[in-house]
């Protein structure tokens, strides 16, 4: 299905620079310096609208000056297309009149362009990081469930079984003010995995309470903010 959407829009693309090509190459009979000038600038306004739609952000919030990049790629494409087909009717003109315009307009889509790929990326990197906290609390409690079934200490059960439900029961929605407590509250788990397979069951159970204080403070300062 995705091949067959992609042969299409290869396709759908190409009707453009097939039509401009022999629209221009009928009437046109001389070609100077500004002819090409603007013939390759227009081709490649024309592409990188063409890429801009193929690779759109994968994040909704990833703007450039309040517009998403497919719309500011639209608006170089048209530019670049006005400007060229000015210098290709005045096929006298100098190179560096039909070159200026259109190296300019080029520079200012390549600024908003290189923009738009920082804000991407950090758009991206938030979203995940937003997702990895909000699986949080479920991904801590499994692996605490997991402690729980491994050990047949009763009394080191039952603490497990506490330090769960603590964790089952908080809060699941974060912040980001909050991350370096969730990072060591993850780290202590960890810790807490080596004590109980090694079976120190004093090790374990001081770690359990530090974990549960830890806990109880992030539940805190999130009911704060609420």
């Amino acid at each position: 299905m995705n091949k067959k959407i992609n042969i299409l829009w290869i396709l759908l693309s190409s009707i453009f620079v097939i039509v401009f090509n022999a629209v221009i190459f009928l009437i046109m009979k001389e070609f100077t310096t500004a002819f090409w000038v603007s013939y390759g600038f227009i081709h490649f306004a024309y592409l990188m609208f063409v890429l801009s739609t193929i690779t759109m952000p994968k994040v909704k919030s990833s703007l450039v000056f309040g517009y998403p990049l497919i719309y500011l790629s639209f608006l170089y494409f048209i530019g670049a297309f006005f400007i060229g087909l000015v210098f290709i009717y005045f096929k006298n003109a100098s190179f560096n009149a039909s070159f200026i315009p259109q190296l300019i307009i080029a520079g200012l889509y390549a600024l908003a362009y290189m923009t738009s790929l920082i804000f991407t990326e950090k758009a991206i990197h938030k979203e995940q990081e937003s997702k990895y906290y909000s699986n949080y609390i479920k991904d801590a409690s499994a692996e605490l469930r997991l402690l729980m079934e491994q050990t047949t200490d009763a009394m080191l059960k039952k603490n497990l079984e506490k330090l769960y439900d603590t964790c089952r029961s908080s809060q699941v929605k974060s912040h980001p003010t909050l991350y370096g407590l969730e990072e060591v509250i993850a780290q202590n788990i960890q810790l807490l995995k080596g004590f109980v397979t090694k079976n120190e069951k004093a090790e374990s159970a001081e770690l359990i309470d530090t974990i549960s204080m830890q806990l109880l403070e992030r539940n805190r300062k999130i009911s704060n903010m609420l």
